[in-house]
Order: C-alpha cells, then structure tokens, then sequence
C-alpha cells in the first residue's frame, strides 16, 4: 500500500450510522480516504528442509477490539490479511521460509486476534513489522479502535529454530514437523480465493474505513458461502485423496436430552 494525500472525504455522520450497527466505534472528525488494493500479489511458496541458522518463528498479533455478547467481526480477518499482510508478504517473501495465517476468538484474554506467524531472521523480523506500522490501514483500524494494538513477537529463545515449534504440541513429531507447509498452503489459497471473489465483486476507487470494512464483510460472505457449499469436496475430500483416502478417526462429542 501507498501513502495517502490530497483528498479527505468528512466521516462522520457515515461512522456514526455504521457505529450504530454495531460494525464499528464511533470516531468523530474527518478521516483519510483509503485506495483499495483490488489484485494482491500472491506470495510464492518456500522450501526449507532443516532448521537455518539464525531464523527462527515469528509472529504479528493484531488483537482486535470483540464484545463478546456479539458475534466476532470475522471480516475484519479478512480485511487485514488482504490490505495489509499480503502485499508485505510478497515483499519479502525471498527472505520467508515458512508462514500461515492464525484466526481465533474465544472468551478468554486472547479476545480476538488475527495472526500472521512466520519463519525467518530478526532483521526480516523488523522489516515487516516496520511496514505494518507504516500501513495507512494498519493505523487507521487503531485509531478507530478496531485494532487495539499490533505486536510482534518472537517464540521463547529455545525452540525458535524448531520448524515443528508452532505445531500442536500433542502431535507426533513428525506431523509436527511437516505441518507448517500443510498451513502454510492452506493460507496461501485463502489468500488467492479473496482475490478471486474481489474480481466478482470489485471495490471501489477511494473508500472510507467504514466502506472498506463493509466491503470486506460481503468478500467475508462469500467465501463463507464457498466453503460452505464446496468445502467437503473441494478441500477435504482432495485432503482424503492425497493421503490415498485412509480411514481417518473422528471424534464426535454428541449432546442429548432425554
């Protein structure tokens, strides 16, 4: 993204009608328009075969502001990966071994917080949460509350190197360990469907944080709907069919009332 300048375009009475909904806080005073990015580029995959010295796993938190009586803004995920991660990541995507995308809400201190998580050196490290901090977007979804910070983060000194650190511990090592490309392609296709659905529905020119929150909450919809619809086939059968369609133990908990 670019800085912006020249033209401002006076919010208020939009952000108080949208704060009203409930889809952002209420921010008075006249705020910047934003360019939306309509095609970002698609980082290319890596391949890192053993644990390279002086890299290590990183993470970018953006813990966004959740009243947890109301449904998280999942949009907003969407929103951030897409305007402000994307095209930092396909900066620097040379210098990147390994990164995914992490989403969670839940009633606990964490909140809400959308994660970028990463394998790289600490000078990389600070590249890319330099240009966050420089994200026009970045800063205006802070101002506006929607962000309550953005913090980067290293994982403890000790199993930094370790490719398999950011896995679910209780895993075999070995899925552990070869997870991360598993995600990895995973947040790289999520990335490409975002897109593919903005080229559907294509934003405008100049928008306010507001229309852009709303326009990412409709490509939010979508891909929903996507999943929803295509989800079994197209992501979970071909997930059985690479594992040459083994049985697979699923373990259901199932509540009744008598």
């Amino acid at each position: 993204m670019t800085a912006r300048s020249g033209r401002f375009w006076c919010a208020g009475a939009l952000v108080r009608m949208v704060a009203a909904a409930g889809l952002l806080p209420v921010v008075g005073g006249c705020t910047p328009e934003i360019s939306i990015q309509r095609d970002t580029p698609a980082p290319a995959p890596a391949y890192t075969t053993f644990e390279e010295s002086g890299k290590g796993w990183w993470r970018v938190d953006f813990q966004l502001a959740w009243d947890q009586q109301q449904q998280p803004s999942w949009h907003l995920d969407a929103l951030i990966a897409d305007q402000i991660m994307a095209p930092i990541v396909a900066r620097a995507e040379a210098r990147i071994s390994l990164w995914r995308f992490h989403r969670r809400a839940a009633p606990d201190d964490h909140g809400h917080r959308f994660s970028f998580i990463f394998y790289a050196d600490a000078e990389t490290a600070g590249i890319i949460n330099n240009e966050v901090e420089k994200s026009p977007i970045a800063v205006q979804l802070q101002e506006a509350g929607v962000v309550q910070h953005v913090r980067l983060a290293a994982l403890n000194e000790e199993a930094a190197q370790d490719i398999g650190a950011t896995s679910d511990q209780s895993w075999p090592e070995a899925i552990q360990r070869g997870w991360p490309w598993f995600i990895m392609g995973v947040s790289q296709s999520w990335l490409r469907l975002l897109d593919e659905v903005k080229a559907k529905r294509p934003p405008p020119d100049r928008a306010s944080l507001s229309d852009v929150s709303e326009y990412y909450r409709a490509i939010h919809e979508d891909v929903s709907v996507l999943w929803r619809e295509h989800g079994q086939h197209a992501y979970l059968h071909h997930l059985n069919a690479v594992f040459g369609y083994q049985l697979l133990i699923i373990r259901e908990t199932n509540l009744k009332r008598f």
